[in-house]
């Protein structure tokens, strides 16, 4: 792959993970990691594919989410590996409570070469504001 390609590709990955976390293809998150890939969220580090796939099949099934990016970058720390820097604003729904911005985030990806693919090592999701409103 050239690195426009790879370029491309670590943007897709992250993007398409995010839709399939909204889309509960919980199967396609988890396979976006690496086997001991790690996924800090909440305060809480998962790690590997099936910590990642048990955590998210815990979320309540009336939850409905749009996460959307802005501002990603990618820098290349080798042929192999990339960190994906971008900005990601969470909004969310549920029976009992209306459509709404859920959180701002800061989201940090380091990613590596996977054979012909991309996945995570380690994913970072920090809120950048203590509080909305």
């Amino acid at each position: 792959m050239s690195k426009i390609e790879d370029d491309a590709a670590c943007r897709d990955l992250a993007i398409r993970a995010l839709r399939a976390l909204d889309e509960r293809d919980y199967d396609h998150v988890a396979a976006s990691f690496d086997s001991d890939g790690i996924w800090e969220r909440g305060g809480v580090e998962l790690t590997g594919p099936a910590a990642v796939k048990g955590a998210l099949e815990k979320r309540p099934p009336d939850l409905e989410t749009r996460h959307i990016t802005s501002n990603m970058t990618v820098d290349f720390t080798s042929n192999d590996l990339a960190t994906v820097r971008y900005n990601l604003l969470a909004y969310a729904q549920t029976a009992t409570q209306a459509y709404h911005l859920h959180a701002i985030f800061d989201a940090t990806d380091q990613v590596l070469r996977d054979g012909e693919c991309w996945r995570f090592s380690r994913r970072s999701v920090v809120a950048s504001f203590a509080t909305l409103g």
